[in-house]
């Protein structure tokens, strides 16, 4: 397969804030003569709120033509990565994310963080033994979502520097 991808976006900067706007497009061209065609918009929006708090949020539209199929039937793991074709669409993800960055002090800051994605055409194996052959025929195709939250604190001046941080999230698949 051959891929064709290109890139432009306009950022506008003020002192307080930042916005960005991008459009990727990608052109999958198939080894068996297929094609497929995506756009994946993104926004990014940036603003200092305060001397010490911040607060960004992003829009992503993402496309992935290369799918990692996994099999565990025989006991090993068998990890294959195959490309999009004609019967196999490229997977995508639409992903929504917000953060709020605060100094605390001069020495912590901390963040929080909560994003919500969902995604189509995700590929994996049907549940069978048997995987000789054509792959295309022993996937299945469905849809999914994410959604989470993190936070973090971190100790960035002083002797002693470091951070901690917990992620709660959720993933299903269809």
């Amino acid at each position: 397969p051959t891929e064709l991808v290109g890139y432009a976006s306009y950022v506008l900067r003020r002192p307080d804030e930042q916005f960005r706007i991008g459009l990727r497009a990608q052109y999958w061209l198939n080894s068996d003569g297929g094609s497929h065609l995506r756009f994946s918009p993104r926004i990014f929006y940036a603003r200092t709120l305060t001397s010490s708090v911040s607060w960004q949020t992003t829009l992503d539209v993402t496309s992935q033509s290369i799918h990692l199929l996994r099999n565990s039937t025989i006991g090993l793991p068998n990890d294959i990565w195959v490309p999009s074709t004609s019967r196999v669409a490229p997977s995508q993800a639409f992903q929504l994310s917000t953060t709020i960055r605060a100094k605390l002090g001069k020495s912590w800051a901390s963040e929080v963080a909560v994003y919500f994605r969902e995604m189509t055409d995700l590929v994996e194996y049907l549940n069978e033994p048997n995987l000789t052959g054509d792959w295309e025929s022993k996937v299945s195709i469905g849809n999914g979502s994410a959604y989470g939250a993190e936070f973090s604190l971190r100790r960035e001046r002083g002797k002693v520097r470091g951070w901690i941080a917990y992620t709660l999230a959720k993933s299903d698949r269809t």
